[in-house]
């Protein structure tokens, strides 16, 4: 499925996800300060949830638009704000003062190895796999297959298919 090939939408897209660290880094700190930081961050959790099976309903109903990924989008990261503050300020009450040090570290590269090395690849793996019948791009899916398991011929006609595959339009 394709909503777009304009990059600006795309770039608009990703810009949405991005913007809430400008807008709402304050009052998310002001906001931790005030509040139970276990609910918050089961609250915000919760949350995107909800907003990941909205987007997953638009898109098995093929009613998304970019208008609508982009306000999602940003509602995604608002609600990252609110947990990555929340979750910072939790570590100290959590771990003794001698290891905070440590704990922080091991916090920062969980969150960047999750959300920038493995989360992306995982995430595009497994939107793959879930919808090859969904989309006329399944020829394409299916030729790259020889690649992935071993024991598969990789023939002339897997390249072939391969190669006549390039509508991606959903």
């Amino acid at each position: 499925m394709t909503v777009t090939r304009d990059p600006r939408e795309v770039a608009l897209v990703s810009a949405a996800t991005y913007l809430p660290w400008l807008l709402l880094s304050l009052i998310a700190g002001s906001v931790v300060d005030r509040v139970d930081l276990t609910t918050l961050m089961w609250r915000t959790q919760a949350l995107q949830a909800l907003i990941v099976g909205v987007l997953t309903a638009l898109v098995v109903a093929g009613a998304i638009t970019v208008p609508v990924l982009v306000l999602l989008a940003f509602a995604l990261g608002s609600c990252d704000v609110f947990y990555d503050n929340a979750a910072q300020t939790t570590l100290p009450d959590l771990v003794p003062e001698d290891l905070l040090h440590q704990a922080n570290g091991r916090q920062q590269v969980a969150m960047t190895v999750g959300r920038q090395f493995l989360g992306p690849p995982l995430g595009s793996l497994f939107f793959a796999l879930a919808l090859p019948s969904r989309s006329r791009s399944t020829p394409h899916r299916s030729s790259s297959l020889p690649h992935f398991w071993p024991g598969c011929p990789d023939g002339a006609d897997t390249r072939k298919a391969r190669r006549s595959s390039t509508d991606f339009a959903g």
